[in-house]
């Protein structure tokens, strides 16, 4: 049987913390969604469904996405084709 602490931390921390399905759900809502247009995307809400939140001002900076690609690319040894699938807009 878990320790009380353990029991504790399990009961704080369930309203809390998602599970990998729960987690997973935004992700898989927003590949299956064919009314997402660029530029959005789905977040977690306080139930288990995910909905279109807004995105924070760094994501649009254009400077700092520049940045971004460029050390994921460099991290993954690749060059990652730039094309966008969906246009923003």
């Amino acid at each position: 049987m878990p320790s009380l602490g353990t029991r504790a931390a399990r009961a704080l921390f369930r309203g809390i913390v998602r599970g990998k399905d729960q987690a997973a759900r935004p992700v898989v809502a927003a590949v299956a969604s064919l009314e997402l247009r660029g530029g959005e995307y789905l977040g977690p809400h306080r139930t288990a469904h995910a909905e279109v939140q807004q995105p924070v001002t760094t994501s649009r900076d254009p400077e700092l996405g520049a940045w971004l690609w460029t050390e994921t690319e460099r991290l993954l040894g690749a060059r990652i084709p730039a094309e966008p699938r969906h246009p923003i807009g």
